[in-house]
C-alpha cells in the first residue's frame, strides 16, 4: 500500500497511479516474492480531506 495526499480533488486520479508506480519501481514487494508469494495485490491511495481513491493491480 501506498498513500498520497493531494490539494485538489482532480489530482487524486494521477495521484492514485502515482502511488501503484511507486510500489513497482521501489520493488516493495520483493520480500513477498522471494518467499513465494506470487499473487500479490497493490493498493494505490489517494486523499483529499475526505475524498478518497484507491486503485489495485496485482503484481
Amino acid at each position: 500500500m501506498e498513500f498520497k495526499k493531494v490539494k485538489l480533488a482532480e489530482d487524486l486520479e494521477k495521484a492514485a497511479e502515482d502511488a501503484l508506480r511507486q510500489i513497482e519501481v521501489e520493488r516493495y514487494a520483493l520480500d513477498l516474492l522471494s518467499c513465494n508469494v506470487r499473487k500479490i495485490l497493490a493498493l494505490g491511495l489517494a486523499f483529499q480531506g475526505k475524498k478518497v481513491l484507491v486503485k489495485e493491480r496485482f503484481i
